[in-house]
């Protein structure tokens, strides 16, 4: 009964108060929770120091849409979303906007 890395689990609860993740994976012999807690490190470079909290889990449903280069997203299923899961750099939506609208721009013949 253990879990490895590729193993697939379904996130069943955040806890806000907390800081930590259940997650259930199907194993060998039946399914298993377990409680993945919020990781703090904290490291120098160019001598200031930085830190980073993270929990160790890998958003599932984004890796298979972009390994799968999904071009029909009928077939594509988010069982819970929230928008304020993703964060976004305001300059690559500036960019990507810049770029969609010169692509829609048909060229001079």
């Amino acid at each position: 009964k253990k879990v490895c890395n590729g193993t697939i689990g379904i996130v069943i609860n955040f806890d806000l108060s907390f800081l930590e993740v259940r997650v259930a994976f199907n194993v060998i012999g039946g399914i298993i929770d377990i409680v993945i807690k919020r990781e703090s490190d904290k490291f120098i470079v160019d001598g200031k120091p930085f830190s980073r909290c993270q929990f160790s889990l890998q958003i599932a449903f984004t890796l298979t849409v972009h390994k799968t280069h999904c071009t029909d997203w009928s077939k594509v299923y988010i069982a819970s979303f929230h928008p304020s899961a993703f964060i976004n750099d305001m300059s690559m939506v500036e960019e990507y906007r810049r770029l969609e609208k010169k692509a829609s721009t048909p060229l001079p013949l």
